[in-house]
């Protein structure tokens, strides 16, 4: 059939995904190829898991995780430029979630797939940071 602009590879192995994506960029006939993490199909009803975003929330952070302690965790998924926990104006305490900024999407998209992380014995809850933009952008195309 005619061809729709893009593919799907399965690879043997879960870690050439990982290869292939720090491979990158790669090109077939001096087209550069935007390679992407496939989406479950459970997953891609969610039209964020669509979006490709440097930022993850982060929730269920205990009072005594640092910020270092969230950096080491997420640094092996890849490179971390900036941990950001909240904390409530009034005391300074904080307020139990934050974000987690890397250099790459690809970071993010692995670290949304993997569904469970554990940090100092408790569950985190990850999922994709989006902008009030990008949320309004996502409503406007499930309206269509």
């Amino acid at each position: 059939g005619r061809s729709r602009g893009f593919g799907f590879i399965t690879y043997e192995k879960a870690f050439s995904v990982d290869d292939c994506q720090n491979a990158r960029p790669h090109k077939i006939d001096n087209k550069t190829l935007d390679t992407k993490r496939a989406t479950p199909r459970s997953g891609a009803k969610n039209p964020e898991s669509q979006v490709s975003v440097k930022k993850i929330f982060v929730g269920n952070l205990s009072e005594d995780m640092s910020d270092d302690d969230i950096r080491d965790y997420f640094s092996k998924f890849g490179q971390v430029d900036r941990v950001e926990q909240l904390k409530w104006n009034d005391t300074g305490k904080k307020r139990g979630f934050g974000f987690v900024e890397f250099e790459d999407t690809d970071t993010v998209d692995k670290i949304c797939l993997i569904n469970r992380h554990y940090l100092l014995g408790k569950r985190l809850e990850t999922r994709k940071a989006l902008s009030k933009q990008e949320m309004t952008m996502i409503k406007k195309a499930q309206m269509k």
